[in-house]
Formats: C-alpha cells, sequence, structure tokens
C-alpha cells in the first residue's frame, strides 16, 4: 500500500507540473493537486518505515479522498466540453478531470487494501 501511495502521489505531481510547464506557467492554481500529491508521497515515504503505517495509509486515503472531491468537477465540465459547450480555463477542467480520475482509482485500490488487511487479521 505505501508503493501505491508513493506512485499515484508521483503520477498526480507529474499531471500537475506537466499542466503548469504546458500552459506555460499562466497560473500557479495548476500545482494545487501536486501539493496533494506530495503530500501522498510523503505519507507513502513515512508508513514503509514507521510502526503507524495503518494510520499513514489511512490519512493518505482521506488526502485521496479530499482531492477527489476537489476536482471532480473537472469530470463533469469534461462531459459539458464533449458536449461542445464552451468553457472557460479548458485546460484548467482537462487537469481536474485527469486528477479526479487518478485519485477515484487510488482510493478504490485503498479500500480493496484495507478490506484485504481486515479479512487477514480475522483469520489469524
Amino acid at each position: 500500500m505505501p508503493k501505491n501511495s508513493i506512485i499515484f502521489g508521483t503520477i498526480i505531481i507529474s499531471v500537475s507540473v506537466a499542466f503548469y510547464i504546458g500552459t506555460y506557467r499562466a497560473s500557479m492554481t495548476a500545482l494545487i493537486p501536486g501539493v496533494i500529491g506530495l503530500a501522498m508521497v510523503i505519507c507513502g515515504l513515512f508508513a514503509r518505515h514507521n510502526d503507524a503505517r495503518k494510520h499513514l495509509m489511512h490519512i493518505s486515503a482521506i488526502i485521496a479522498l479530499i482531492g477527489f472531491i476537489a476536482s471532480a468537477e473537472g469530470i463533469l465540465r469534461l462531459f459539458g466540453m464533449l458536449d461542445g459547450r464552451q468553457v472557460e480555463r479548458s485546460e484548467a477542467f482537462i487537469e481536474m478531470a485527469i486528477c479526479a480520475v487518478i485519485f477515484f482509482i487510488y482510493i478504490i485500490l485503498s479500500f480493496q487494501s484495507f478490506r484485504e488487511a481486515r479479512r487477514n487479521k480475522r483469520n489469524e
């Protein structure tokens, strides 16, 4: 699980930096998802060598949930763009939609891991 936190956090950071550079550094807000991704990476790194692994992975999942909630609007705006509507700052909503999908996948994997860990604990 810490490995997933590090991988998905790094992907979010990469998307964030790519959109910031790709929009010619038009707005620092493109880096906001990267900050959330950085928090996930930090949780993953500390969880690899810490007795509080369970807590750190739950914190990482909560951080991803916050990221998903904050970026979910991008998915709705993306559907509007696909319907042909004009959307101001379309790059921002494309980035938000991509990040929302990445956060959602990480959350699903986290819940599966938590469920499996609980199942394994019961069987011991």
